[in-house]
Order: C-alpha cells, then structure tokens, then sequence
C-alpha cells in the first residue's frame, strides 16, 4: 500500500487547522519569528509521527490558517512593501512545519517493526 494516498478522518484536519489557528495566537514573537517556527515545527513533528501517510503536508494543513490571514491582510492594506517586510515571518513557519512534518513521519515509519534488520530480514545466518 502506497503510503501517499492513505485518508485519514475528517477530525484530524479539523484538529489541524484549529491548532494553526490557535498557533497564531502566541504572544510575543517579535522581533524573529524562531519562536514561532518552533511551536510550528514540534506541531508538525507530532502530526508527522501521528499520521505519516500525509508526510509534510501536514505543515501545510497546520500554516493553512495563518497564510490565509497574512495573505488577507496584506492584500486589504494594499501595500507591497508589508509583504516584502513580513516574509521571513511567512517562509518560516511554513518551511518549519513542513520540515517537522516530515521529520515526524520519517521517523515513524522508520521505526516499524516490520521493516529492515529489526523483522530479522538482512540477517546472517
């Protein structure tokens, strides 16, 4: 089974996306977003490890909400210059749940018993 198209329930986006929105209300991430990135990182790495079919689309599901309302706020200011200023605080929530993501499941599915030298395959005999 391919492990690219495994569904998952519907609750589990759900929860995602109420734990990104619940991630942009954090107080104090000035002046780096780092700490941000952080929260969104072990965020991911939980969702990654929890469900691995999805990988780092999980970060997606989780920067959803806060790409949406970045990009809603700057497309109401009307001013270019506030996206070319707040790009650090786009990419890096963004790369860092998708990093997480894909770190988590990585390291589910490389824990499976029944894969490599711990299911006794590739053993000498």
């Amino acid at each position: 089974m391919n492990n690219m198209v495994t569904k998952y329930p519907t609750y589990t986006y759900i929860i995602a996306i109420i734990i990104g929105i619940s991630i942009m209300f954090v107080p104090d991430i000035n002046p780096f977003p780092y700490i941000l990135g952080l929260i969104y990182f072990f965020c991911g790495l939980l969702f990654g490890f929890l469900f691995p079919g999805k990988s780092w689309r999980w970060g997606l599901w989780l920067t959803g909400p806060f790409l949406f309302f970045m990009l809603f706020s700057i497309a109401f200011a009307g001013i270019s210059k506030i996206f070319s200023d707040d790009v650090l605080i786009i990419i890096v929530p963004i790369t860092s749940a998708c990093l997480g993501s894909f770190l988590g499941a990585w390291l589910k599915l490389k824990r499976r018993p029944e894969r490599g030298i711990r299911a006794g395959r590739n053993l000498p005999i």
